[in-house]
């Protein structure tokens, strides 16, 4: 029997969510922040040192406003579980609507690499190794969202990171799938989270550049991608290596 979440007399609007590491998945949730009365059960997660230090990359004045609610807009808890599975965990049927968020691949992959290099000190010697193995993973958690997506689209939504970037067609589409009144409206939380207004200037070690096409820029990973040249990701609505 599925155990429903009440916060004060309100029932909570439940959805499941997964994703791969480095998809956009504290970007996404800042939005939602902003279109709904976000609410979360206890786990160590939310003492995570790592995960808060990462809000001070961010500007105040937006984390603010996000705060905010249109008038008589009524509160309706909406709870997102990004743990039903472990963090990260593969994409898997429980009952419930469930999100997934998707981002070009190499764009991932390479945010993933900076990220574990600088702001967490580990040390890849192997790059091109390092890519196959990820890589691998990469494509595990996709095929399983792609294959558990295809057999139950009556109940799950596909996002694309994007798509996010690109609009308020993605966040107009989130809050149809939720099926709640958004506090903010789609259009108001994508003008303020736009990169250039959502994060603070200077050196950042987790909201680097909000850009997917920034691994051009650097030689050695166009080197490192041999490793991987013959993965083919099209299956994900992307296109080739070969053709990026």
């Amino acid at each position: 029997m599925k155990e429903a979440y009440y916060f004060g007399r309100t029932l909570a609007k439940e959805i499941e969510y997964f994703a791969y590491p480095r998809s956009g998945s504290h970007f996404l949730f800042y939005c939602l922040s902003g279109l709904f009365d976000m609410v979360a059960t206890l786990h160590s997660e939310l003492h995570n040192q790592e995960a808060i230090s990462r809000q001070a990359e961010l500007n105040e004045i937006v984390l603010y406003a996000l705060d905010l609610r249109e008038d008589g807009v009524l509160h309706q808890p909406v709870w997102i579980d990004a743990l039903s599975n472990g963090i990260h965990g593969l994409p898997r049927p429980g009952g419930k609507p469930l999100i997934v968020l998707i981002r070009e691949p190499v764009a991932t992959l390479y945010s993933l690499f900076h990220t574990s290099t600088e702001r967490w000190g580990a040390t890849i010697p192997d790059v091109g190794a390092w890519l196959r193995t990820t890589a691998d993973e990469y494509q595990r958690f996709y095929r399983e969202a792609f294959r558990l997506i295809s057999e139950n689209r009556d109940r799950c939504l596909l996002l694309r990171y994007e798509a996010l970037l690109s609009g308020p067609d993605e966040l107009r589409t989130i809050v149809d799938f939720v099926g709640v009144k958004p506090k903010l409206s789609p259009e108001f939380v994508y003008r303020i989270t736009k990169f250039d207004s959502f994060v603070r200037p200077g050196q950042r070690t987790f909201y680097r550049a909000g850009d997917n096409e920034r691994w051009r820029q650097d030689q050695r990973w166009l080197e490192a991608l041999r490793a991987i040249e013959h993965y083919d990701f099209t299956d994900f609505g992307y296109r080739a290596l070969s053709a990026l």
